[in-house]
């Protein structure tokens, strides 16, 4: 049975999905007896919401079409990522939450987040008078559904949110060409008509070529949504970035008060340059920057570097409270920086600091859960850097064989596990190394 709901799960046109939807939520009601069902998918430009995409056995469009993580009864099954099931009577639900369901004086709303890698791509919603759904749910072929089913439900968020990139292009594009048409028309009768379109073509080609790259390295950007995960994103970023321009370097820089600090970088094979964990930019480069607020050249000097290469094409990122960050291309020969690249960087530099604004947020947050967990337990908490690994941890382990130990615990790093225990033959104490990041973590031990 379960087999013929895989098959509803194939690649289909968009005005074709609400037909697929419709059979494949008609067939689940029956599956399991279920008086209505309905779908909920999460929005390709603004993860957090979730919008409605398909419902069977509704007596009007269900309320609400749109939700926002963790707002109400559907939010907090999206938040939490697990399934949640509350009865309500017939009459206040279809008041207060999605529709006249169906006409029996109460329904049991089970709302199953669809997880892919541990993201909610969307949201099935089942009313239904049997209590045993949850538990039905958890045996491993359905299971395997679900995820193959949050898997196609990632396929379509991602092909939406390429699609409106390639129709807002679309329309640029358009909007260009009928510009050329009328240049065309104008310079009919002058001999530099051929010139001036064989020019033309060239420039939709590089804004073509420009856009295809930013929208690839968006997408790159908009899938690292693990903390665990950002520093190999961010690192595999910067490199496609400059092998794409054939640049020297590539660094990502966060303010601070009196310089920039390096976030993350990378350099060519060849380029005899390391990086300075500080750069000093000059006043009269943040000055434009600010002023302008699109991405432009400069000298190394004027970004604060003694050596390495010597032209930069600097890219800033701006939020409501200023200047987040700087996106800095090193080249070895001045390279001129036309309307298509400079446009191209500032996207770029939007989809670095943005993913990485969006990874800050998380680990704040899981911090904070951290913090609170340790109050209720009474555990003490340690802030780890792991880069001075393990000379440089702040305790010494509590049993004898010491390289146990840390090898334990660097497998653990190595493996980018989300937490680390140590084994029983090697600490005979109460404690969970929490690894937040590739460098961070934090350590709770219990009395």
């Amino acid at each position: 049975m379960l087999q013929e709901l895989e098959d509803f799960l194939v690649p289909v046109q968009e005005e074709e999905l609400p037909l697929l939807w419709q059979r494949l939520l008609e067939h689940l009601s029956r599956l399991l007896q279920a008086p209505a069902s309905l779908l909920y998918a999460a929005d390709p430009a603004e993860y957090a919401h979730f919008r409605y995409e398909a419902g069977v056995g509704l007596a009007h469009t269900p309320q609400p079409q749109v939700f926002k993580l963790g707002e109400g009864f559907l939010g907090q099954a999206v938040y939490e990522k697990a399934p949640l099931m509350q009865t309500f009577p017939a009459a206040v639900l279809g008041e207060s939450w999605l529709s006249a369901l169906v006409e029996v004086e109460e329904v049991s709303l089970v709302a199953i987040p669809l997880l892919y890698q541990g993201q909610v791509e969307g949201l099935w919603v089942l009313a239904s008078t049997a209590s045993e759904v949850p538990s039905l749910l958890k045996e491993p072929a359905w299971k395997a559904f679900l995820e193959k089913w949050a898997a196609y439900l990632h396929s379509l968020r991602s092909r939406r949110y390429i699609q409106a990139l390639l129709e807002q292009t679309q329309v640029q594009n358009q909007e260009l060409l009928t510009r050329e048409e009328e240049l065309r028309q104008n310079l009919e009768e002058l001999a530099v008509t051929q010139e001036e379109m064989r020019r033309t073509q060239q420039l939709l080609a590089e804004r073509a070529r420009w856009q295809e790259f930013a929208i690839d390295l968006f997408t790159l950007m908009a899938g690292s949504a693990v903390p665990a995960r950002f520093d190999s994103v961010a690192r595999i970023f910067l490199a496609q970035l400059g092998q794409y321009v054939g640049a020297q370097a590539c660094a990502a820089l966060l303010p601070t008060e009196e310089s920039f600090t390096l976030l993350y970088h990378w350099k060519a094979r060849k380029a005899a340059f390391e990086p300075p964990a500080q750069w000093s930019f000059s006043e009269h480069l943040l000055s434009a920057l600010t002023s302008q607020r699109t991405c432009t050249t400069a000298t190394s000097r004027e970004v604060g570097l003694e050596a390495g290469p010597s032209h930069w094409v600097v890219a800033p990122y701006f939020t409501p409270q200023g200047l987040g960050g700087l996106l800095a291309v090193g080249f070895a020969e001045a390279t001129p920086l036309e309307p298509e690249a400079a446009r191209a960087y500032s996207w770029l530099s939007i989809a670095f600091f943005s993913a990485y604004e969006r990874i800050q947020s998380q680990i704040a947050r899981y911090t904070s859960l951290i913090q609170t967990l340790a109050q209720l337990t009474g555990a003490s908490i340690q802030r780890v850097n792991l880069s001075g690994f393990p000379a440089q941890l702040p305790w010494t382990p509590p049993g004898p064989d010491q390289s146990a130990y840390w090898d334990s615990l660097q497998k653990a790093i190595e493996d980018r596990e989300d937490f680390w225990v140590p084994p029983p033959d090697l600490s005979a104490g109460r404690e969970l190394v929490l690894l937040i990041g590739k460098e961070t973590a934090v350590r709770l031990t219990w009395p």
